[in-house]
């Protein structure tokens, strides 16, 4: 539970973040749209679980439970191949790449008629995922090819997740009815590995610039320590200030007068320095 609820939050983050900063890129969309339909897929699913154990069973408690199932795929195509087609600048690579698109579409179309007892689509599901994501893998291996050093470095790190839960999800849809245990222990992986997606594309935006978002961090982190260090010389000036002048009228006015000029005095200088050192961090 907590750790569905730190990958939720991490894809909401994230997301909301990138949609403030950037709202033309799509990504910040596509990662708040995933932690959205987890949420209610969760939640819909929770209520299937608990229907199923009253006694009368809660109405539609079986149909819950299937649509549970079937919304519970589409965070893994929104993050494993929505986000890897269009990473990082919110662009298909070439229009050749809309096909794959369109088969991913295809693909949750056939899998909710499945999942829904409408029709039986398994195998089309199975190839439709196999191709949907090769063709993602497929095009983040030609921006790393084609990209300078910086977008190699953007790049890597989410490559590297996305290989790893196509390298265990795969397996698990050949397991499923073969050997269900190796399957349940191949998609929790996949699950991990979808969870730190919002994590790894922070690392990116954090570590490489992407979307040029470290400036906003590194100027909110300016401020955050600039205040904390005004704060903090306002109330050493006020406390003796006031000690000394506690004897004199109107000491405690003329205190705090006095350190609000301090402050004053001391708030571009002290600002300087904690920028410049902070954008020496980044």
């Amino acid at each position: 539970v907590v750790l569905y609820a730190v990958g939720i939050a991490s894809f909401a983050g994230v997301g909301a973040l990138l949609i403030s900063r950037v709202p033309t890129n799509p990504i910040g969309y596509l990662l708040l749209a995933a932690g959205t339909v987890l949420v209610a897929a969760i939640v819909i699913g929770t209520y299937a679980d608990l229907g199923a154990v009253q006694v009368p069973e809660l109405p539609g408690s079986d149909l819950a439970r299937s649509i549970g199932d079937v919304m519970f795929f589409y965070p893994f195509v929104i993050a494993f191949i929505g986000v890897p087609l269009v990473f990082p600048d919110g662009r298909l690579l070439s229009p050749r790449f809309r096909w794959i698109a369109g088969l991913a579409v295809a693909n949750v179309i056939a899998w909710t008629l499945g999942g829904l007892s409408i029709a039986q689509l398994d195998s089309f599901v199975l190839v439709g995922t196999l191709v949907t994501f090769g063709g993602a893998m497929f095009s983040i291996g030609l921006r790393f090819r084609q990209g300078d050093p910086t977008q190699r470095q953007q790049i890597k790190w989410l490559s590297a997740d996305v290989s790893l839960a196509i390298a265990v999800l795969i397996p698990a849809l050949l397991f499923e009815s073969v050997n269900p245990v190796i399957a349940d222990g191949l998609s929790s992986v996949a699950i991990l590995a979808m969870l730190a997606m919002p994590v790894v594309i922070g690392i990116a935006i954090l570590r490489y610039r992407l979307y040029e978002i470290d400036r906003l961090i590194s100027r909110t982190i300016a401020y955050v320590v600039v205040t904390g260090v005004l704060s903090t010389v306002f109330g050493a000036v006020v406390l003796t200030l006031s000690t000394a002048l506690s004897q004199v009228a109107q000491g405690q006015t003329i205190a705090v007068a006095a350190s609000t000029l301090a402050v004053f005095a001391i708030f571009q200088p002290v600002l300087r320095r904690v920028r410049h050192a902070v954008d020496r961090r980044f």
